[in-house]
């Protein structure tokens, strides 16, 4: 018995004399990662349902356009946002999340609000200018979450990749606008 206790103490001894290496930080992070983890996917859940609503928007204004090529364009506008819609519920999930499926309540007051000013303005006009007030505010919450210290580098970086699609769509949608003025 003796012997295993003086065992046991030598190795105690070499243990704490010449650690492995040092957890603590790796023990940190991991404590730390569900918390980050969860600002992650509550971050990518709400502009997941802005893009839900982008692409509702989009689909109804392109229904509403009475030019055929802003329509056609809106509605391209509608699939490329399903399409990132589809990346941010994937990249939910693989962080544990679940993937948000429907959109805000202000992104249904938006769609009523288009419907209600169409009632008396060109339909073409009204589309393009509300879906460009769509992309302004996409763009205008992806930056706020890219700078969000509180996310990932991983998932800022994921949203800074699809930010130059966004930014390139809304300076077209621009352009539409400033074209049926």
């Amino acid at each position: 018995m003796k012997r295993f206790l003086v065992a046991g103490v030598a190795l105690l001894a070499a243990c704490s004399a010449h650690p492995v290496n040092d957890n603590t930080a790796a023990i940190e992070a991991r404590s730390s990662a569900p918390a980050r983890s969860e600002a992650d996917v509550a971050a990518l859940q709400g502009l997941t349902r802005i893009l839900i609503d982008a692409s509702a928007l989009y689909g109804a204004a392109a229904e509403q356009a009475q030019d055929e090529t802003y329509a056609r364009q809106l509605s391209g506008l509608s699939d490329a946002r399903q399409s990132m819609t589809n990346l941010f519920q994937a990249r939910v999930a693989r962080l544990g999340g679940d993937p948000a499926e429907s959109g805000q309540a202000l992104g249904t007051a938006h769609r009523m609000f288009m419907d209600a000013r169409m009632l008396g303005d060109d339909d073409t006009k009204v589309a393009v200018q509300e879906a460009l007030r769509g992309e302004n505010y996409l763009v205008d919450q992806m930056n706020e979450a890219k700078d969000n210290v509180a996310l990932t580098d991983e998932t800022r970086a994921f949203i800074d990749a699809q930010l130059p699609r966004v930014i390139a769509d809304r300076d077209r949608l621009s352009a539409y606008a400033e074209s049926l003025a």
